[in-house]
């Protein structure tokens, strides 16, 4: 049995909440399972996959947000608003500043469409959404659009964490092992038992929690 798989768990069992000796010996030790991080990678790359299936199904286009750069006036009925107020920086609230910012990732999309991350495109197609449906208190679609705006964040999560994990594809996330021990159980009268229990140790062979 490899030596530094073993001394974590003797050293678990010597630090146990009774405080008491259990006599704790490792009989056998079987490595059942490497975890590395191109597997996490791969997991993820499933469920995002799954993820931007369901996004193309709305069938948005590239005239959808040249349309939306131009919802605000519409709302508003007033064709100076983004002189007057979005384009005028002189002028500043937190609202300006999320619409800036909006209108700019907007327009870098517009001019790039065709290499447009369809993630970005999904999350301001949601705000867009969302912002119509707010603007006439609609609540099952604010509630709606609000939803797809995180699932968007979450999915652009998602890709940096595959990416990360990409960096460093055969770097090792866990080693698991089916162990095989004995030990003392004080609340049997210190009779002697023999145990089998699945464990799991991180890349720097520290025992992880359970």
């Amino acid at each position: 049995m490899p030596q530094f798989l073993s001394e974590p768990l003797e050293e678990e069992a010597l630090n146990n909440e009774l405080g008491i000796d259990l006599k704790f010996k490792v009989n056998d030790f079987v490595m059942l399972d490497t975890l590395y991080n191109y597997q996490l990678a791969d997991s993820l790359k499933l469920i995002l996959t799954e993820s931007i299936e369901r996004i193309n199904q709305i069938g948005f286009q590239k005239n959808d947000f040249i349309k939306f750069r131009e919802q605000e006036l519409t709302l508003r009925n007033d064709r100076n608003y983004y002189t007057d107020f979005v384009e005028n920086h002189s002028i500043d609230s937190e609202w300006l500043r999320e619409i800036r910012k909006i209108f700019e990732r907007t327009d870098l999309v517009i001019a790039n469409y065709e290499d447009a991350n369809i993630i970005e495109l999904f999350e301001l197609y949601s705000w867009y959404q969302h912002r119509y449906w707010s603007f006439y208190d609609d609540k099952a679609n604010v509630e709606k659009y609000k939803y797809y705006i995180e699932a968007a964040k979450e999915y652009k999560n998602m890709e940096e964490v595959i990416n990360k994990y990409m960096e460093k594809p055969n770097e090792i996330v866990y080693f698991k092992a089916k162990v095989s021990f004995e030990q003392i159980n004080p609340l049997l009268g210190g009779a002697k038992q023999k145990l089998t229990k699945i464990t799991y140790f991180d890349k720097n062979k520290n025992l992880m929690n359970d």
